[in-house]
């Protein structure tokens, strides 16, 4: 009896035990409904230039997904949502130098619970900084399909307020940029220049970064290029039915300059043959040594010179297509 009666004991606890554990599990698969705590430490670390960064402390809560950023101008009545934040801070920038913003902070737990608002913060992202100088500037003269031009590049500024780039050009070196020196202007970070150029000129240019307060930044790296005329194609001409050759010929420019000659097979792709080579002869012939491991006779070849400037990996002029056709 006594037996049977702690066997009976045991089992009942057992049963309790286990469903004791099946309740706790259920609970824990349930949806949270409870919102998480309000941020903490909610506070401006900058502010200028149009730029305002907020701060605050993160939750202790594990289930933690983002942070919400609400945003209102000039009052702290009319806020909305403006961003998501993962981390403790966020930085609102392209902002008007003139306008307070006020700020407050949500939690957002993975079951979408959304905390009471934080305490609202607010700046105003005066104009104060000139922006630094365009870094990486790059060049690249070019005489391409009968037109000239000589292209600019340089990496676009970090600052979130910039304006514009004055271009300012000069055919002296070392020029002080100013109002006669001013070309034109760029809503990007790049720049053809089209403007009553002449072949063989040196051509030198700065960037100067304006923001939207018209506060300018230091002239960039000065950097300078030149237009060359086409070479001339020689030998063989266009159209023309020939014999086995030893060299290509062509005119060389009015000063030294990198050559690159290209055959290939139709008048848009399929190189088969290339050749780099430097040369110091000016308006002269230059013979180029044509050393191709394989040419088929009447079949259409075609071929072109570019030339290059300055270390530029880019052609400066290149020339049209010349068609010819090899025969015994």
């Amino acid at each position: 009896m006594y037996f049977r009666f702690n066997k009976f004991c045991c089992f009942i606890i057992i049963t309790a035990l286990i469903a004791g554990c099946e309740r706790q599990s259920s609970s824990v698969n349930d949806n949270d409904e409870l919102p998480p705590a309000v941020p903490a430490g909610v506070n401006i670390f900058y502010s200028q230039d149009g730029k305002i960064g907020i701060e605050w402390i993160l939750n202790n809560e594990y289930d933690i997904k983002s942070y919400q950023v609400y945003r209102s101008e000039n009052d702290s009545l009319h806020f909305r949502l403006i961003a998501s934040a993962y981390q403790d801070y966020f930085v609102d920038d392209s902002l008007d130098y003139d306008t307070t913003y006020f700020y407050y902070i949500t939690a957002l737990d993975n079951d979408n619970n959304e905390s009471e608002p934080s305490k609202f913060v607010s700046a105003k992202p005066a104009n104060k900084n000139n922006p630094g100088k365009p870094a990486y500037p790059e060049i690249n003269a070019r005489n391409w399909l009968d037109s000239i031009s000589i292209y600019l590049s340089w990496a676009n500024n970090p600052e979130s307020d910039i304006s514009h780039y004055e271009i300012h050009r000069s055919e002296q070196q070392d020029f002080t940029p100013g109002s006669e020196t001013l070309l034109g202007i760029s809503l990007t970070n790049s720049y053809s220049d089209k403007y009553n150029l002449k072949l063989y000129t040196n051509y030198y240019y700065k960037i100067i970064a304006v923001d939207k307060g018209n506060l300018k930044s230091g002239a960039s790296d000065e950097i300078y290029d030149s237009i060359f005329e086409i070479p001339r194609l020689l030998y063989p001409s266009d159209k023309s039915l020939v014999n086995y050759f030893n060299y290509f010929l062509i005119k060389a420019v009015a000063v030294p300059a990198k050559y690159k000659i290209v055959l290939q097979t139709n008048e848009y792709f399929g190189e088969i043959w290339t050749k780099e080579f430097e040369s110091n002869i000016v308006n002269d012939t230059i013979s180029i040594i044509f050393d191709a491991d394989y040419i088929e006779l009447y079949k259409d070849y075609y071929w072109r010179i570019i030339t290059y400037s300055n270390n530029s990996l880019k052609p400066n002029s290149i020339s049209g297509l010349y068609r010819f056709t090899l025969k015994e």
